[in-house]
């Protein structure tokens, strides 16, 4: 009887013993499997600044841009990074958010791996470095401080709660401690994954690969023993208790068998919970994907209208929503989708035109408008909707069978431009992170709409200013810059087509009388239609200016005098016809001088000096000349 209760003693023990262990072997695998997601999770982020880096590698060397991009990237990884910074290969700091901790690349463990870990510091932050590669190099190394300690003391605690003397580490491969729930396991040489005994205690090793380290989950050997000598108590009373140790026995089973069940229930919501969190992680990873291909889309595009049409394309084909579209109000303040994509787009496009113009019925986008804040389909029926929205909601949501909706303000230099709208055919999917996420979107796309405005105004500056360095700002013609800008292709022209180029300057005679009489604003007046009318007299391809006054400048091809004859007769005529000046209509009179080149061969200021000097003759002779006009040779004039 005796060596039969030892047997089932001992059975019982080591049964209890086994489950134990199992335990540990679960535990350590739920830590596994979570540092797995979550470090993957870090390696993708850091993939995702690798190929940022190698596109602009002159971030590198200029530290205040890549500190900019460094504290703009934070926002844009995960929740749990709280800072990052860029070491070089050597070790240096070459760029950081501005609330990183002080990291030392002999802190950061790699083994043969692209991502290291560090061990976790006094504000519980875990340093983890990913290798930024090039061409097989490692250039720099980005440090991303993760806020790991929390979740694994919270980890911790649901292990105590389940055996006291259970405890959890977590070391690297290399020896070195990262974590410890309670106690700190000391360098083991080598960790081979199992079941073992180590430093006198119990523990299952469980191997973590993506990080190069181990958790080491431990009992310690009090625990076990405790068990074994309790049991043997029952041994020394077994022949004056037999019946009552069978009876305690039997309790004792039936209570660690339900404790077994109620751990295995534990363990299968946790790994149920675990599986709904990777499922989630894997939409933020797509979502995180689909902004920074957007947004390096938004970085390149110039275009406004294939900007705002390509983000809904690119949010409908990462499969994650039913719908995609962006509302613009009209002159009327009522909203109507101008840029949209996804399963319902002709649906939406058709039911949207079958309302009246100033009828509001988008509901979530019309709500958003209102009230210029974020809303989603849970926080949007609070809001009742009107007779028109309510056919909208019936024929579209309704029909496309959406069970969440999420709308976003789209800002624009301080004003609202518009609503972005998604949805999806899961319940509550505009929510947490993803619904952090589509805000920071929606912001990034605001601000890329806004830098659309500031490069139009300063291209339309460097124009504007670019236009007034050669032109008269008061008739549009070419100033004196211009013309001397434009004057050496009329010379190419007179070379090839063998033709004089004629340089002629027109003075108006008494023009000060004009605006002595009449004003200065009469004078501007009279001036920009005398432009008017000396531009009417040319080609294109020659050149009229305003040099000052009222003093113009033509600059044109002639095969002979006789040219200049024909066109100043038309002139002459031209200026037959009368000036508004008020409510008055003068007459004008001028004197014009020419040479002509390569006749008179020199540079172009001499040529000017020439044409002055027959202008001169003219204008001392006008009460006694047979015509308005001369030609510069030599000392004599015609």
């Amino acid at each position: 009887m005796t060596a039969v209760f030892v047997w089932i003693s001992y059975w019982q023990y080591s049964s209890i013993k086994a489950n134990i262990i199992n335990e540990i072997k679960d535990q350590s695998m739920l830590l596994s499997i979570g540092m797995d997601e979550f470090m993957g999770y870090y390696k993708t982020a850091g993939v995702a600044f690798n190929n940022r880096i190698l596109q602009n590698s002159d971030l590198l060397q200029n530290s205040s841009n890549l500190d900019y991009l460094l504290s703009n990237y934070t926002i844009h990884l995960a929740p749990q990074i709280k800072s990052v910074e860029i070491l070089s290969p050597e070790g240096s700091l070459i760029g950081t958010s501005g609330n990183a901790p002080e990291i030392k690349l002999s802190d950061l463990y790699f083994g043969q791996k692209i991502l290291g870990i560090g061990t976790l510091t006094e504000s519980k932050l875990l340093p983890v470095g990913y290798k930024i590669t090039e061409n097989g190099k490692v250039i720099a190394i980005l440090v991303m401080n993760v806020d790991l300690g929390s979740l694994l003391d919270k980890w911790a605690q649901s292990i105590h709660s389940i055996q006291d003397s259970l405890s959890l580490s977590v070391i690297r491969s290399d020896g070195i401690g990262i974590w410890a729930s309670s106690k700190y396991v000391k360098p083991i040489e080598k960790l081979n994954a199992g079941y073992v005994k180590i430093n006198g205690e119990y523990s299952w090793i469980e191997p973590m690969s993506l990080i190069e380290t181990f958790s080491v989950a431990q009992i310690s050997q009090w625990g076990l023993m405790a068990l074994y000598y309790r049991y043997l108590i029952y041994f020394i009373l077994v022949w004056c208790l037999l019946i009552i140790i069978i009876y305690l026995f039997y309790r004792q089973s039936t209570r660690y068998e339900r404790q077994i069940h109620s751990l295995i229930a534990d363990q299968n919501a946790k790994i149920e919970e675990l599986t709904h969190q990777k499922h989630r992680f894997e939409i933020l990873k797509s979502m995180y994907d689909s902004v920074i291909l957007v947004e390096n889309e938004l970085l390149e595009a110039k275009d406004e209208d294939d900007i705002l049409q390509g983000v809904c394309d690119r949010m409908t084909e990462i499969g994650l929503f039913d719908f995609v579209g962006i509302a613009i109000p009209n002159d009327k303040k009522i909203l109507r989708y101008k840029f949209l994509s996804g399963n319902a787009k002709e649906l939406v496009l058709t039911a949207q035109n079958e309302f009246p113009d100033d009828a509001s019925v988008l509901y979530a986008a019309d709500i958003c408008f209102k009230t210029q804040r974020i809303f989603v389909l849970s926080e949007i029926q609070k809001f009742e909707p009107d007779g028109y929205e309510k056919i909208w909601i019936d024929k579209v949501y309704e029909s496309q069978g959406w069970k969440d909706v999420i709308a976003l303000p789209l800002f624009r230099n301080g004003s609202i431009y518009g609503i972005l709208s998604a949805t999806s055919k899961t319940e509550n999917f505009f929510a947490g992170e993803i619904k952090a996420l589509a805000e920071i979107f929606a912001k990034i796309l605001g601000n890329t709409l806004e830098n659309i405005d500031a490069r139009k105004k300063l291209i339309s500056q460097l124009f504007e200013s670019q236009y007034l360095a050669t032109h008269d700002p008061l008739t549009g013609l070419f100033n004196r810059i211009g013309i001397m800008e434009r004057v050496d292709n009329v010379i190419s022209r007179s070379k090839r087509e063998k033709k004089y180029m004629a340089v002629g300057i027109i003075d108006i005679d008494d023009f000060k009388l004009v605006n002595d009489t009449y004003g200065h604003s009469a004078g501007d007046n009279l001036l920009i239609e005398f432009g008017r009318r000396l531009e009417s007299l040319i080609r294109g391809e020659d050149l009229i200016g305003r040099i000052g006054g009222d003093e113009f400048v033509m600059v044109i091809l002639v095969k002979s005098e006789e040219d200049i004859d024909i066109l100043m007769k038309r002139f002459e005529i031209s200026l037959s016809e009368p000036f508004k000046v008020g409510d008055e209509s003068i007459y004008v009179k001028v004197s014009v001088g020419f040479t002509l080149y390569p006749e008179d061969n020199n540079e172009f200021d001499v040529l000017l000096r020439h044409a002055d000097k027959a202008l001169y003759v003219k204008k001392e002779t006008k009460n006694r000349r047979n015509k308005f006009w001369g030609i510069y040779k030599s000392d004599d004039f015609v």
